[in-house]
């Protein structure tokens, strides 16, 4: 797939959703999905659809920053709906494991994932129905379209049509996954993902987190970002952000991260988002944070 979002909107195709269907997605969901789906469904949000009894015929599951929700919750979604349809929308994670105990038709699950936000490449995209990887043939005329779009001085917003629009594979995707094995390049960015997590609980995170996210650390998940100083003011996390960028030259933001995993009753809170992905160490991690913790008993 030529990206993520458009991984989601082949998912609508096969499914044979339409736009009298309507999809629920979480709360705060981003522009691009929104997007995406909205092409061809009407996106709604589940904690709308599910508190209005508005029926839908899908809904999507966004593993947030990685963090797969406990099963349960994800059941008790299906629940509240009338027989749905479900997408996984699994693009911050390198994880491959299927998704067990759902109970429902594996003809009505799609599963999704982003090379980008996972492997750091330029695009593309990876969809999985009924066990089976879903592929696309590249648009010779996207491809020029795309070869166009490289003289353009924004090249942020040459990216986002090329992700939305265009019907081809980036070049350099292509050129990166004729040379390496895309299994390897997920399991090694998992395992350094997995032991980045392992040090950021044992030093802050867990201290904050809910039962379910500790849970996840040792487990088979690998979030790419972690939920950091929960509770702390905006004022707070803005300096700590500056001070790791200015120090460290970790790029951090201040987000909401949905902390009880409850699509029906989110629960966003405001925090830091500390990138714990492959291209940073333990080490690295270890530093910034006690240096950190010295930092905000001086604020």
């Amino acid at each position: 797939m030529p990206s993520g979002r458009q991984a989601i909107s082949n998912a609508i195709k096969i499914l044979e959703l339409t736009r009298q269907d309507k999809i629920a997605i979480p709360d705060w969901s981003s522009s691009c999905v929104i997007t995406a789906i909205g092409k061809f469904t009407t996106p709604i949000s589940v904690s709308d659809a599910a508190a209005h009894g508005v029926p839908v015929s899908a809904v999507l599951d966004y593993e947030q920053w990685g963090w797969p929700r406990p099963i349960g919750n994800i059941i008790n979604l299906l629940k509240s709906f009338s027989n749905p349809s479900i997408i996984f929308d699994r693009v911050d994670s390198p994880c491959f494991d299927k998704i067990k105990g759902l109970g429902i038709d594996k003809t009505k699950i799609m599963e999704l994932w982003s090379l980008s936000k996972t492997i750091g490449l330029d695009g593309g995209g990876l969809l999985r129905y009924k066990g089976r990887w879903i592929g696309i043939e590249n648009n010779t005329n996207d491809l020029r379209t795309l070869q166009s779009l490289s003289s353009i001085h924004d090249q942020g917003f040459a990216m986002e049509i090329a992700k939305t629009e265009l019907k081809t594979i980036p070049p350099s995707v292509v050129s990166y996954t004729k040379n390496h094995d895309l299994y390897d390049a997920f399991y090694t960015e998992k395992i350094t993902r997995q032991k980045n997590l392992e040090e950021i609980a044992s030093l802050h995170g867990a201290a904050n987190w809910e039962n379910w996210m500790c849970e996840i650390v040792g487990s088979s998940a690998a979030p790419g970002i972690a939920p950091l100083y929960r509770g702390a003011s905006k004022k707070l996390l803005l300096k700590i952000s500056d001070y790791l960028k200015d120090k460290f030259s970790i790029e951090t933001s201040i987000y909401r991260f949905d902390f009880f995993a409850n699509p029906i009753k989110p629960s966003y809170e405001i925090c830091l988002a500390f990138p714990i992905h492959g291209q940073l160490t333990p080490d690295l991690i270890t530093e910034s944070l006690k240096k950190m913790e010295r930092q905000i008993n001086t604020v």
